[in-house]
């Protein structure tokens, strides 16, 4: 990848640490996205970040905004940490999802999204995949009553889960990433997103 000058980005990130002692942390550092950086970030953190990366990315990427709207300074001990959809992937016949997402393309449009994706502190389990809503929050994302990340809280707060929560909570986590990032979507010209 090259910048504005030409010069490779990498080549220019060792240059200024070499010259500067490693202080890289300004506007104009090679470290900071440029324009179109910034719109190809926005544009893959607003869509199906389940789809888009493997398991490993997408878990670290969940872990870094779970970071991001807790103080900050968390750590997570847990042998094993679990990307988990709330709306299920394939939500069974007559539940209350279907009520909620009536609409196939709906439902598409938003299961991959980081609105609908919560971290466990445990394996998967196939068989609560598709519990209704109270059921999964109170059984499966708050198993022995509490569960150590803010994204999953957050889920446990809502009282349904309906496109209109996933899409808000959509717009609230994007704009977490993108002000820890300095990603001005405007300033790039990207949509927010909608269905």
């Amino acid at each position: 990848m090259s910048t504005k000058s030409g010069q490779p980005q990498f080549s220019r990130l060792t240059h200024e640490i070499e010259t500067t002692g490693g202080a890289v942390q300004t506007a104009t550092s090679a470290l900071q996205l440029t324009p179109p950086e910034q719109a190809n970030v926005y544009k893959n953190l607003e869509g199906p970040v389940y789809e888009l990366y493997g398991a490993r990315a997408r878990t670290l990427l969940l872990l870094r905004l779970d970071a991001l709207l807790s103080s900050g300074d968390v750590t997570y001990a847990y042998p094993t940490i679990s990307v988990e959809h709330v709306l299920p992937q394939t939500p069974p016949t007559k539940s209350e999802w279907l009520q909620w997402f009536p609409e196939p393309a709906t439902r598409l449009f938003w299961t991959h999204r980081l609105g609908n994706l919560a971290l466990l502190n445990r394996s998967k389990n196939s068989a609560a995949f598709n519990f209704d809503f109270n059921t999964k929050k109170e059984a499966y994302f708050a198993k022995g009553g509490i569960t150590p990340f803010v994204l999953t809280t957050q889920v446990l707060s809502e009282p349904v889960w309906t496109e209109e929560v996933v899409k808000k909570r959509q717009k609230k986590l994007l704009a977490s990433f993108a002000g820890y990032w300095g990603i001005d979507a405007v300033a790039i010209g990207v949509s927010s997103v909608h269905a």
